[in-house]
């Protein structure tokens, strides 16, 4: 599968807003898609802050749910 770095970060700029939504996972799985990858961002997280984990809050951290990491070459 073909990804363009480009294209997803065109993307993602044409798309921001001035403030956050509070949907930032949705975000950049669809600038990712746009790019060229077909994933499924249900169960994933991606963070636009930095976190103290791989969990992104409290009630993650203690029910630690099952996760996939991607990584494109």
């Amino acid at each position: 599968m073909i990804w363009s770095k480009h294209v997803a970060v065109t993307y993602a700029r044409q798309h921001a807003h001035l403030h956050s939504t509070g949907y930032c996972a949705r975000a950049v799985a669809a600038a990712i898609r746009a790019g060229g990858v077909k994933i499924n961002g249900s169960g994933t997280w991606y963070s636009d802050f930095i976190q103290h984990g791989m969990y992104p809050g409290p009630r993650y951290r203690e029910l630690k749910p099952a996760f996939k990491l991607y990584r494109h070459y």
